[in-house]
C-alpha cells in the first residue's frame, strides 16, 4: 500500500515549468520484482512465481490512465487525472 501511495503521489506531481524545464519527479521505480528465496521483501513476485498484493497494485498505478484522490492540507478532497496517452493516436 505504501508503494501505491508513493507512487501515485509522484504521478500526480510531476509538472514541468516550461520555461525552465525544471520540475517534479517524473515517476517511481520499484527495484525488487521477484524473491530469489521465500522471506518477507519489498518483492511484487513471491519466489513461487504467485503474485503479491503489490504487483496487482503496480498493474493499475503505472497504467496510461491513473484516477487519484487525496486530502490538501485544507482538509479538502483532490481528486487527479493523470493520462500518459494524451498525445497517443488511437
Amino acid at each position: 500500500m505504501a508503494m501505491k501511495v508513493e507512487t501515485e503521489f509522484y504521478r500526480r506531481n510531476r509538472e514541468i515549468d516550461p520555461k525552465t524545464g525544471n520540475g517534479n519527479t517524473m515517476g517511481a521505480l520499484y527495484w525488487q520484482l521477484n524473491d530469489i528465496w521465500p522471506g518477507t521483501t519489498w518483492a511484487s513476485i513471491e519466489y513461487g512465481g504467485k503474485w503479491k498484493l503489490l504487483q496487482s497494485y503496480a498493474i493499475d498505478f503505472f497504467s496510461n490512465q491513473l484516477v487519484t484522490a487525496y486530502e490538501d492540507t485544507n482538509e479538502t478532497l483532490k481528486v487527479v487525472l493523470v493520462r500518459d496517452d494524451f498525445g497517443d493516436k488511437q
